[in-house]
């Protein structure tokens, strides 16, 4: 079968390339052709790596094939898993952020108002209790989704699928808010209770366990940053927005727990207080009152009347507080950011769309300019040659080395080469992007390098148009170039989809291997040997192009 998204027609060459997809692993494990078998397999291919998502947000999934291996490791040997970067796992977090900031409304109205069910009864209506008892089943739906969700290893750049390691990573960093958050504190759909009964005091314990969801800010926070991330948000807009709201967030929460406070400690004078008093007017009484305790030294509207109540008006003062000091450090890091290596790549990109416009580009090639800057310096902006100039030759090899001694060995007449004289070649190579649709190398054309592919695909076709191969991470092309004095390129090479290649050139390989005359021979030799296969598969490519001509 083929892939769609990479039928690509490469008009400069006259040759339909497609990209054949791998072996569909999901077929194989889940076949049939039934409804559920079908099911199955729609589920299996929604909590697969999404190609999109992946490559803004994991640095080493950055190709096609590296993206097919990651499924293919999924499927075999953790299939019960959801990867981080699916797209299922991404419509249930666009879901859950949506349910955070519900909970983060509608709670804080639960826990001010619901004991004043007699003016305000809403706040007690089935539509009200149903949606609050639905969100509190979703959030514990939403542990178990987490139980079973991978994550993203920073420190190793690679996905942890193993549900030990997710489990044990879960329950060290948001198992605790998520299960305090998550407890269901509404049975009012099933059992009738009155605030002013006999219930009193297990209603006020219910409502003081509800405070416990305000913690839901913490995962509504980090859950529409990340989003943000993937779906490329301005970083001035991101945090301009996430700072309204998480002051917004606060007022209510606060204006709403000081009702409730106050009911505490002395329920008449606010019972008086509310009585005849709709549920709007409600609201904005305790958003002035809070307005008045987070930006004020003021009491509100009436001062407290016992120990217990300034007690209460001091503490959320001082929370108040420290939330302006949270919301000022966020303000002096939206400045401070200017600096930042991604806000440097965000002017760097609005200075190139001006070039651009400025040039008249047409659209097509606006397009291939920011894919080159976003695949090379991956949202982040750097100064390579600057980093080199500034670190010792040593530190500079051993960086090469980690970088490419992988790709060099995997040539075979590179292999058990002496560790001097790999660390020469390695140190020659000079890194290349290429775009979809770029000709990396042309059939008949002088050919003085090869390359080496460190992500990405490429298309490799005879000068007839025979398609020969996809090559992907971690594979070469044109070493026959590296020994052959005159030669000229056997075959095309295409970029299917962006790639990073690594150029070694001919003078620079002779210079490395000039003190080792014995392995350039054997290098030639296996060379020819390549060169030979390549010429007998054309001369019989064409030999049936006659034949089928003749019938």
């Amino acid at each position: 079968m083929t892939t769609p998204k990479y039928n690509k027609v490469f008009s400069t060459l006259g040759h339909e390339c497609e990209m054949l997809a791998e072996d569909d692993e999901v077929e194989k494990r889940f076949p049939g052709n039934t409804y559920w078998d079908k099911i199955k397999r729609g589920w299996m291919r929604s909590i697969l790596v999404h190609e999109k998502i992946c490559k803004s947000c994991a640095i080493h999934l950055r190709s096609h094939g590296a993206i097919e291996k990651e499924k293919q490791r999924h499927i075999r040997y953790h299939p019960s898993s959801i990867h981080p970067f699916s797209s299922a796992r991404i419509w249930w977090e666009l879901f859950m952020t949506f349910i955070c900031f519900v909970q983060l409304i509608l709670v804080p109205l639960d826990v001010g108002f619901f004991a004043f069910n007699v003016t305000m009864p809403f706040f007690t209506s089935v539509y009200f209790l149903a949606v609050r008892m639905v969100t509190d089943l979703i959030c514990c739906v939403d542990i178990g989704v987490n139980s079973i969700t991978g994550y993203y290893d920073e420190s190793k750049k690679e996905v942890v699928l193993h549900h030990h390691k997710i489990v044990t990573h879960y329950l060290k960093t948001r198992f605790l808010i998520d299960f305090l958050s998550s407890i269901p504190t509404h049975f009012d759909l099933f059992i009738s209770m009155n605030y002013h009964s006999h219930q009193r005091l297990e209603i006020i314990m219910l409502q003081l366990l509800s405070t416990l969801k305000y913690m839901r800010f913490f995962t509504f926070n980090t859950l529409a940053t990340k989003l943000c991330n993937i779906f490329g948000v301005d970083f001035y807009v991101r945090h301009g927005v996430l700072m309204v709201l998480t002051m917004l967030i606060f007022w209510h929460i606060l204006s709403c727990t000081q009702i409730f406070g106050y009911l505490l400690f002395d329920d008449k004078k606010n019972y008086a207080a509310y009585k005849n008093t709709s549920s709007f007017k409600a609201i904005s009484r305790s958003l002035y009152d809070g307005a008045l305790l987070i930006y004020t030294a003021s009491y509100g509207v009436e001062e407290p009347e016992n120990n217990y109540e300034f007690m209460m008006t001091t503490i959320l003062w001082f929370l108040s507080k420290f939330v302006q000091i949270y919301l000022l450090a966020r303000v002096i890091e939206f400045l401070r950011a200017k600096t930042s290596p991604k806000m440097k790549y965000s002017q760097m990109v609005k200075q190139l769309v001006e070039f651009m416009r400025h040039k008249q580009l047409p659209l097509y090639t606006q397009k291939r300019i920011l894919t080159y800057y976003e695949f090379h310096f991956q949202k982040s902006y750097f100064r390579e040659n600057e980093i080199y100039a500034t670190i010792s030759g040593q530190l500079r090899q051993e960086i090469v080395m980690q970088t490419c001694r992988q790709l060099v060995e995997n040539v075979e007449f590179f292999r058990d080469l002496p560790l001097n004289l790999l660390v020469r070649i390695v140190s020659c190579l000079r890194s290349e992007i290429y775009l979809t649709n770029d000709v990396v190398v042309k059939a008949n054309s002088p050919g003085n390098c090869m390359y080496f592919i460190s992500t990405g695909t490429v298309a490799v076709y005879t000068t007839s148009g025979k398609e020969v191969c996809h090559l992907e991470d971690g594979d070469h092309f044109g070493e026959i170039a590296l020994v052959n004095p005159e030669p000229s390129r056997v075959a095309s090479v295409i970029a299917v989809e962006t790639c990073e290649l690594y150029r070694l050139d001919r003078k620079d390989f002779i210079k490395a291997i000039h003190p080792y005359p014995d392995l350039l021979e054997k290098i030639q030799k296996i060379a020819a040997d390549r060169m030979e296969k390549t010429n007998l598969m054309e001369e019989h490519y064409k030999r049936d192009m006659a034949t089928k001509r003749l019938y």
